[in-house]
Order: C-alpha cells, then structure tokens, then sequence
C-alpha cells in the first residue's frame, strides 16, 4: 500500500479545540474550587492553633 497524506479537517480541528478548551477551564474551576477549599479550612484551622498558642489575650 501507499502512504497517503491525510490533511486534518476543519471540523476535527474545531473539535480539538473546543475539547481542549473545555479540559482547560474544567481544570480552572476544579482549581478555583480546591482553592477556596483549603482557604477556607486553612483559615479555621489558623483560628484554632492561634487561639491555643496565643490564649486569651489575642481575643
């Protein structure tokens, strides 16, 4: 058989990038969710160590 080029079409490039948009901004929101998260259990934890280290006189 003969090698025959194939030439990418316009409809599979779109589609390409569409996916590859939408994996990204998938990735954004997974990201900004995980983000707020931990900051937000980042942000109790901080209150609870600080209120045993530095006792009453922080409050």
């Amino acid at each position: 058989m003969v090698p025959v080029a194939i030439e990418p079409d316009e409809h599979q490039s779109r589609r390409a990038l569409v996916l590859l948009a939408l994996f990204v901004l998938g990735c954004a929101v997974v990201a900004a969710g995980a983000a707020l998260g931990l900051g937000t259990v980042w942000q109790d934890v901080h209150e609870w160590v600080f209120a045993r280290v530095a006792g009453d006189r922080a409050v």
